[in-house]
């Protein structure tokens, strides 16, 4: 199976996924207890999460303006995007969306490795390559995503109620 979609709504989609991370990053950074923003020459720990949060949130907007503009500029209408040629399209996005769904609520109970092997290697599978290249590409993401943030970085990844050791 196949995920693909004209430029125009994958620029669309894509920059509402941007905007809404960005948009998330930005309220959920309030959260964070620590009193200062920019004092003693020291941006505090909100500084980063907004940041990044608001340059995604730019990203997202020009992403969503250049698929509308797209689809305007080529004469349909972006509600017309959907025609029966791509139904089986909206059809693996809903998947897709399921998919990440079940990934958000199983990190909590696998934890972040066996979650993340899972559904990253369910995601580049369907994409079309081969098992093989798909688990191994995974496993090396998954590598090297545990040696720089759990063990360079010390940030500590989800272990899940289960508790696997790694």
């Amino acid at each position: 199976m196949n995920l693909t979609f004209d430029k125009p709504l994958r620029q669309t989609l894509s920059g509402l996924v941007w905007l809404s991370v960005g948009l998330a990053a930005i309220v959920l950074s309030g959260a964070i207890k620590k009193p200062g923003f920019a004092n003693n020459q020291d941006p505090g720990p909100q500084f980063f999460p907004i940041l990044l949060g608001t340059l995604m949130v730019a990203g997202g907007v020009a992403l969503c303006g250049s698929g509308i503009f797209a689809k305007w500029k080529s004469g349909t209408h972006p509600s017309d995007a959907l025609n029966k040629s791509e139904t089986t399209r909206t059809k693996a996005l809903l998947g897709f969306l399921l998919g990440f769904g079940a990934y958000i609520f199983l990190i909590s109970w696998l934890g972040f490795t066996l979650s993340s092997l899972g559904f990253g290697f369910a995601l580049v599978w369907l994409q079309g390559s081969r098992w093989y290249v798909s688990a191994s590409m995974i496993l090396a993401l998954m590598i090297g995503i545990k040696l720089l943030f759990g063990m360079l970085f010390h940030v500590q990844l989800p272990e899940g109620v289960i508790g696997f050791p790694f």
